[in-house]
């Protein structure tokens, strides 16, 4: 019997197999994956050195916008975008201690927005330019 677990995009071309849990040290959770897309293993261009995991937090995780033009990968550390129209891989801004941080991603139009903890992360889709938005000294948004 298969104990695989499945994240699959609106459209299904992109499905996340969860294969199990990982902690690699005290409290950091993640998820062991194989991403694939359109049925091919796309795991080698996402992930460096078989890093193959994802944040723990997938209750609010959104793989594509509305229209099925980005998919959303949250690669522990650097998460990243799928520009569907030409399958390019896109590297967003580097989030320390990622696991613990995220909450979830949505987006509109315009805009990837990530949330985590304590930042905002909002990703242009046209240029990917990137700015973030973080709460006063010592709060959290969640």
């Amino acid at each position: 019997m298969n104990d695989t677990k499945e994240i699959v995009s609106k459209d299904g071309h992109l499905r996340i197999e969860i294969d199990g849990q990982f902690e690699p040290n005290n409290g950091r959770t993640l998820w062991s994956v194989k991403v694939l897309l359109d049925n091919n293993d796309i795991n080698s261009q996402l992930f460096d050195n078989n890093w193959n995991y994802i944040n723990f937090e997938t209750n609010y995780l959104k793989l594509s916008d509305d229209a099925s033009n980005f998919y959303y990968i949250p690669a522990e550390g650097q998460s990243k975008l799928i520009r569907k129209s030409d399958a390019k891989i896109i590297e967003l801004k580097y989030q320390r201690a990622s696991t613990s941080r995220f909450i979830g991603n949505r987006f509109s139009e315009k805009y990837l927005i990530e949330i985590f903890k304590d930042e905002i992360s909002i990703t242009n889709l046209q240029n990917f330019s990137n700015r973030s938005l973080h709460p006063e000294e010592g709060e959290e948004i969640y």
